[in-house]
């Protein structure tokens, strides 16, 4: 049987576990609003969201294994969900925000795109997307190359690495839309690389 990318990720999970232990912050106001994440992972940037005092608090991922190790690190205050982002089980026009790092990238271009369009279904009006991704000439930038700008990693995970056109493109039905690039050296192993990430911000 052909394993499929939640499969790998299960596997990454089961041998890994509470593998990032760092908090993603945030400078956004979550206080008082509905805010969804999207690829929660082991809870990294739920963790930031949560310091915020969001009025309700859902987090998504389908990993099953990392909807596990997330649950344990956050007994109470967080609704976790297994589900895929293509089809996201909430309302419609439920959320304030919706937080994506790094979960977009994971996929291809078909079921990133799906997702954009559940992003957009299940925000209010006037509500905002949060999306982080890896950029061009990251470190993480190799591996079997299996698309444009896309590598499989031998653990047979997907990333994809974006421009700044791509994220402009992939929300572009949202509106005030507004995308950056950050780039910073670090020594990894005693070498000096890059890290990239884009980051936009976009408007229901």
């Amino acid at each position: 049987m052909k394993k499929t990318q939640r499969m790998f990720w299960n596997d990454y999970y089961r041998k890994h576990g509470n593998v990032w232990r760092k908090v993603n912050y945030f400078e956004e106001d979550f206080s008082g609003k509905k805010v969804l994440e999207l690829g929660c992972g082991n809870g990294k940037s739920v963790a930031g969201i949560f310091e915020k005092n969001p009025l309700k608090l859902c987090a998504v991922d389908f990993s099953e294994i990392a909807i596990r190790v997330a649950e344990e690190r956050f007994p109470e205050g967080v609704d976790f969900f297994r589900a895929e982002c293509q089809e996201l089980p909430f309302k419609n026009n439920e959320f304030d925000f919706v937080v994506c790092r790094h979960v977009l990238g994971a996929m291809d271009a078909k079921d990133a795109a799906q997702s954009v369009g559940e992003i957009k279904r299940v925000l209010k009006k006037g509500g905002e997307v949060l999306f982080s991704d890896f950029g061009i000439g990251d470190l993480r930038e190799k591996g079997s190359m299996v698309g444009v700008n896309t590598y499989q990693k031998k653990n047979g995970i997907l990333q994809h690495f974006f421009t700044e056109n791509e994220a402009k493109k992939l929300f572009g039905g949202f509106s005030g839309v507004t995308v950056e690039t950050k780039s910073n050296y670090l020594m990894l192993s005693g070498k000096r690389v890059l890290r990239t990430e884009v980051f936009a911000t976009a408007i229901k």
